[in-house]
């Protein structure tokens, strides 16, 4: 049981990623719209100037590219500890590209939502960079401690 932890935090993980797309567009906005005031007011007192709705909207794309940053660490992680039965290559595609299809494709059926490929593009570009930065500190880590 103990391998699968990083299989079940992703998959948990997942289920939030599509928690958060089957709240209803008031609820969403609302939810987003609260950090945003937050981090507009601290904005505001250092002195950056924006207009409040240009910065939620950042805000709302942010989220979305950090929780598939956030999932691709997670996916990377275990693959690599507690690899499935197919190929990494084939899972780590299949998570890249299915998972946020399949979030866009939820919003279609709650209100006052939709699904954009946009944020599609978003969301795996968020991956990649996990990815990414996975395989950077996975191998300066892999260098550091095989002294």
């Amino acid at each position: 049981m103990k391998k699968h932890w990083l299989w079940i935090v992703t998959i948990l993980w997942i289920c939030f990623i599509f928690g958060n797309s089957l709240m209803n567009a008031e609820l969403s906005g609302n939810t987003s719209g609260n950090l945003s005031r937050i981090l507009f007011d601290l904005l505001m007192k250092a002195g950056i100037t924006i207009t409040f709705d240009a910065f939620h909207h950042f805000i709302r794309k942010l989220a979305h590219f950090t929780e598939y940053f956030i999932l691709a660490m997670l996916v990377c992680l275990s693959l690599k500890y507690q690899p499935l039965r197919i190929s990494r290559k084939t899972c780590f595609l299949c998570f890249m590209v299915i998972t946020p299809c399949v979030d866009e494709f939820i919003q279609h059926f709650v209100p006052g939502r939709y699904g954009a490929f946009s944020d599609c593009l978003l969301d795996m570009s968020g991956f990649c960079t996990g990815a990414f930065i996975f395989f950077c500190l996975y191998g300066l880590g892999r260098k550091m401690f095989s002294r």
